[in-house]
């Protein structure tokens, strides 16, 4: 994400499943989501349980606060397995 997009850039946000959880792959639902994402331009945060500072850090970096009449942010599960923590985290850093 830090690489890709420039500050204020991102205005969706998908979260799918990491792939390290108890050594299994499990990239299926952020592979899946993969074209559409790139389509909108749109980064795709990989967490289970929770996310890292360093993810914290950058998706606000990336991101604006969501204000209805200028900025609007959308946030998308991918599959199942992410953490609802996770997910309040995100919604929370986008201002949803």
């Amino acid at each position: 994400i830090d690489k890709y997009y420039k500050d204020d850039e991102v205005r969706n946000v998908f979260v799918a499943q990491d792939g390290y959880v108890g050594g299994d792959s499990k990239l299926i639902d952020a592979l899946a989501v993969a074209s559409y994402a790139g389509k909108q331009n749109a980064p795709i945060v990989l967490a289970t349980s929770d996310l890292t500072q360093k993810q914290a850090d950058i998706i606000e970096a990336k991101t604006q606060k969501h204000n209805a009449s200028t900025i609007t942010n959308t946030l998308t599960k991918v599959g199942g397995g992410v953490a609802s923590k996770v997910m309040n985290r995100v919604l929370d850093i986008l201002g949803l």
